[in-house]
């Protein structure tokens, strides 16, 4: 007896612990990718602030005359808005699960 092509795919789809566990997985797996690209966002433009100082005192922050203030400078911008951006995006989407318990 041959298997309909359709209800093969859907349990492609759940996995073998069924629907409710697959979209659980599904959904934090999401949520974790979300944190870390708002993280990554936000760092890397608090890189580029802080490669901005070396045009706005380019007597202070340069390339040349050693990199320690600059890179300083770009660290501290990156994790400020690093934080920034999670927190942000954690604002916007809370913990998986937390809507459900909202709604009930």
């Amino acid at each position: 007896m041959a298997v309909p092509q359709d209800i093969v795919m859907i349990e492609q789809v759940r996995g073998p612990r069924g629907k409710r566990a697959g979209e659980a997985m599904t959904r934090l797996g999401i949520w974790i990718r979300g944190i870390l690209a708002a993280g990554i966002s936000g760092a890397a433009g608090g890189v580029m602030t802080g490669l901005a100082a070396v045009g706005i005192d380019p007597g202070h922050f340069n390339l040349q005359a050693g990199m320690r203030a600059t890179v300083k400078i770009a660290a501290a911008a990156a994790l400020i808005n690093a934080v920034i951006g999670v927190a942000a995006y954690l604002q916007k989407s809370p913990l998986p699960g937390e809507r459900e318990r909202r709604e009930e």
